[in-house]
C-alpha cells in the first residue's frame, strides 16, 4: 500500500519543486541589484566618512563664541556721556553735518592813527600819523565751514594825529593822544577757498577816554623860547564810527595773522563844518 502512495505522489512533488526551481530562476535576476545597494561602503570609505573634521575648520566657530575681553565689556556696559547742544554746519568735502563750537580768544595789535580832509591833499600833506596799541578779546561764532561772525572788543592808547600849522614866524604842532574803548559788534569773516588766508568786513565804534590836546610851539626869531601846552580836548566827538576791512593768515588753527583798515566815517569833532575824518591801519595776532 505504500509503495503505491509513493509512486502516486512521487511524480507530482517532483513537478511542483521544478515549478519551484524555474520561478526561482526567473526571480534571480531581480533580488541582485537589491542586494548591490544593500551591500556595506568599503571599509575605507567608512573609515574617512567617520573622521573629525579638521581643526582649521572648526577655529572660526569657536572664536565666535568665545565671551568678550573683560576691558571690552566694561566699556560696553558704561553709559554714553551727555550730549552738548553745539551749532551745525556742512563740511567743505561732503554735506554731512559738523559740529563747530564757538570759541572766544585773545587779540593784540599795533595801529598807525592819522586824520584824513579827504581828498584835500595840500592839507593832508600836514598831517603826520601817530602809534597806538592795544589788545581784547574776540569770540569766533562759526555759521558755516567758510564762514565766521567774530565780534570784539579792545581796549588801546593811541596818538591820533600830529598836524602841523604855520602863523607867521611860528610853527604850531597839535598832537591829540588818548585812551579809547573799542567795539566791533560785527564782523564778518569769510575763507573762500581751501588756502587758510580770509577777508573780513564789518564796523567799528570808538569811545575815546582821557583826550588830551598837545600844543607845541616853535618861534622862528630865536628870541622866544619854545613853548608846549597840554590840556583836556574839550572838543572832542564823543564817538567814533568806521567800516573795517581786512586780510588774514590763518597759521593754525588757533593762531593767527592779521590787517586791518579803518575809514572814519565822522569828524573826529563831530561839528559837520570839522572835515577831518579818524584813519586807521593795524596788524596784530589772534590767539583762540
Amino acid at each position: 500500500m505504500n509503495k503505491i502512495i509513493f509512486k502516486t505522489v512521487s511524480p507530482v512533488l517532483c513537478f511542483v519543486a521544478a515549478i519551484s526551481a524555474q520561478q526561482a530562476e526567473q526571480n534571480l535576476p531581480q533580488s541582485i541589484p537589491q542586494q548591490e545597494v544593500q551591500q556595506p561602503l568599503p571599509p575605507q570609505v567608512q573609515q574617512e566618512a567617520q573622521q573629525p573634521l579638521p581643526q582649521q575648520e572648526m577655529q572660526p566657530q569657536q572664536q565666535v563664541q568665545q565671551p568678550l575681553p573683560q576691558q571690552q565689556l566694561h566699556q560696553a556696559q558704561q553709559p554714553l556721556p551727555p550730549s552738548q547742544p553745539q551749532p551745525i554746519l556742512l563740511s567743505k568735502q561732503n554735506n554731512c553735518p559738523q559740529q563747530v563750537p564757538t570759541s572766544i580768544g585773545l587779540y593784540a595789535r599795533f595801529n598807525l592813527n592819522s586824520v584824513s580832509y579827504g581828498f584835500n591833499d595840500k592839507k593832508n600833506d600836514k598831517i603826520d600819523m601817530g602809534i597806538g596799541f592795544g589788545g581784547g578779546i574776540i569770540r569766533r561764532t562759526p555759521i558755516t565751514s567758510s564762514l565766521d561772525v567774530n565780534p570784539e572788543i579792545g581796549f588801546f592808547h593811541r596818538n591820533l594825529y600830529s598836524e602841523k600849522t604855520k602863523k607867521g614866524n611860528e610853527d604850531i604842532w597839535y598832537d591829540e593822544t588818548e585812551f579809547v574803548l573799542s567795539i566791533i559788534p560785527v564782523i564778518v569773516q569769510l575763507t573762500p577757498f581751501e588756502f587758510p588766508l580770509y577777508v573780513a568786513a564789518g564796523f567799528q565804534v570808538d569811545f575815546p577816554i582821557l583826550a588830551k590836546l598837545t600844543t607845541t610851539t616853535k618861534y622862528n626869531d630865536g628870541i622866544k623860547e619854545d613853548d608846549e601846552d597840554t590840556e583836556t580836548y574839550k572838543g572832542r566827538a564823543g564817538y567814533d564810527l568806521g567800516v573795517v576791512w581786512g586780510l588774514g593768515y590763518n597759521i593754525t588753527e588757533r593762531f593767527s595773522f592779521n590787517f586791518r583798515s579803518v575809514v572814519g566815517l565822522r569828524s573826529i569833532t563831530g561839528k559837520r563844518a570839522d572835515a577831518r575824518t579818524p584813519t586807521q591801519y593795524g596788524i596784530g595776532v589772534t590767539f583762540f
